[in-house]
């Protein structure tokens, strides 16, 4: 026979288990779920590459140099440190001793946002068979899996993703003003001083 080989490739299967309120599959298999998910983990590297700009303002830099701050915040690997660094900056420094309550609220929000997108992302996901219930183990210290879970909304998911959009905005909004104010001043010239054309 002239039939080609079956080519073999390797199949995605559900683990899945019973337990007493029914059979779970280890990990996210529901659409509207896996979207919240996705949404949270694609719009936070957004964030935090608007926190190049609120760090950009601690360190006393202009708008010019908003990259710099960048290169330095992704250069801390803990996403804590970041926030430490910022709040000392914040605290600490004379430079900073202007800056409003905002920016300590920016901090606190970044703070829990981050907390929050950490858990979805590396928590434990159950999907009960029948679709019924979606479950995270945010922690398990213990390998417990599904007996360390607990039942998840979806409008909690969508809810950090607002959180998330809405603090990139409050960051820009509150770094502008200041950005703006560190602006060197245009040069300016009195007529005798214009510069005449070339012939």
């Amino acid at each position: 026979m002239n039939t080609p080989p079956k080519v073999k490739r390797y199949t995605y299967t559900k683990n899945s288990f019973q337990t007493l309120g029914g059979s779970y599959a280890s990990g996210l298999f529901d659409p509207k779920y896996s979207l919240a998910l996705a949404a949270i983990v694609s719009g936070f590297p957004h964030l935090e590459g608007m926190m190049g700009h609120l760090l950009a303002v601690l360190l006393g830099l202009d708008d010019t140099e908003i990259d710099t701050a960048g290169y330095v915040l992704r250069a801390i690997k803990s996403p804590s440190g970041r926030t430490d660094i910022m709040k000392d900056l914040l605290e600490l420094s004379p430079r900073n001793v202007g800056l409003g309550p905002e920016y300590d609220e920016i901090l606190k929000e970044f703070r829990a946002v981050s907390r929050l997108r950490n858990e979805y992302v590396h928590g434990l996901w159950f999907t009960h068979n029948e679709g019924t219930e979606i479950l995270l183990a945010i922690r398990d210290e213990h390998g417990w899996g599904l007996l360390a879970a607990a039942p998840v909304k979806i409008e909690d998911m969508e809810l950090v993703s607002v959180r998330i959009w809405n603090l990139y905005f409050k960051v820009f909004k509150t770094t502008l003003p200041e950005f703006q104010k560190r602006r060197p001043a245009p040069e300016s010239h009195l007529p005798s001083e214009v510069p005449k054309p070339l012939p």
